[in-house]
């Protein structure tokens, strides 16, 4: 990070500053920040004028509107923010659920390498893969001969009754309705 004792200062200087105001940054930034604003007066004057800006937000209520089933908190969401970021903060803000998600995790992978048992495989008989075959072409079969009788209903009373007959007789009364103006 380059900084330069300047009129002109950095705008990845500005954010963290901004960031670190807010009370949103890292470790890491907050110290470079504080040493920073104890060299240069500038940017101590501007770090205090964010710090004063965001304390200003901070004491903003949250205005709470009442439905008929419960209170809902009304809360500005970022824009941009996704499901998955919304997921992220709520780990990473409460590191008591973090740690518990964590914990069902690793249970859950022990209790299934441990709990991992061999299936035993006894062979069926050839009775039985016989039987099997008959019950499968029965049950085939079965399906076969309804989808013929669905289809051959389909076809001839639906089709044909309900769709294209009330079709040929509105094209017959409008061909009965052009002849007559033809013929005048």
């Amino acid at each position: 990070m380059n900084y330069k004792k300047s009129s002109e200062v950095s705008e990845e200087i500005l954010d963290k500053i901004i960031s670190v105001a807010y009370g949103n940054a890292s470790i890491v930034d907050r110290i470079l920040v504080r040493r920073l604003i104890k060299k240069d007066s500038q940017l101590q004057k501007m770090f205090e004028e964010y710090q004063l800006t965001a304390n200003a937000v901070h004491s903003i209520k949250l205005e709470e509107y009442k439905t008929p089933k419960k209170s809902v908190v009304m809360k500005s969401n970022r824009k941009g923010s996704t499901l998955m970021e919304e997921i992220y903060s709520i780990f990473l803000g409460r590191p008591i659920v973090y740690s518990t998600a964590i914990t069902v995790l690793f249970v859950a992978i022990m209790f299934s390498v441990f709990s991992n048992r061999e299936i035993s495989y006894n062979g069926y008989t050839l009775a039985e893969v016989e039987k099997a075959n008959r019950e499968s072409k029965l049950a085939l079969s079965i399906v076969a001969d309804i989808f013929d009788d669905t289809g051959k209903i389909l076809k001839t009373d639906i089709l044909y009754n309900e769709v294209s007959k009330p079709i040929n007789e509105g094209i017959n009364t409008v061909n009965k309705l052009f002849k007559k103006e033809m013929n005048k």
